[in-house]
């Protein structure tokens, strides 16, 4: 899956590791890399959607966000597109 950050600094540090490093500290920074892995490797969101999430919780967010999808990983970041 396509993953698109549009947050300049969440983006820096996702294709940063030294960055991760510095932001989030040695073990966060694993983590993170470790979400970010599985999703690139996913075909789509729905992959982490109920009953198949497990810590990564995929959930739709609601009011003026709707249509966008939260992950957490392991702390949330918003997420990018649809479960199509």
């Amino acid at each position: 899956m396509d993953i698109s950050i549009s947050d300049k600094r969440l983006r820096k540090v996702a294709h940063d590791d030294a960055a991760c490093r510095r932001q989030y500290g040695v073990d966060m920074a694993k983590k993170l890399s470790l979400r970010l892995a599985s999703l690139r490797a996913a075909e789509s969101l729905a992959d982490f959607w109920l009953p198949k999430s497990g810590l990564e919780r995929c959930h739709e967010l609601k009011a003026e966000l709707k249509g966008t999808f939260s992950v957490d990983a392991p702390m949330r970041i918003s997420s990018w597109g649809s479960l199509a």
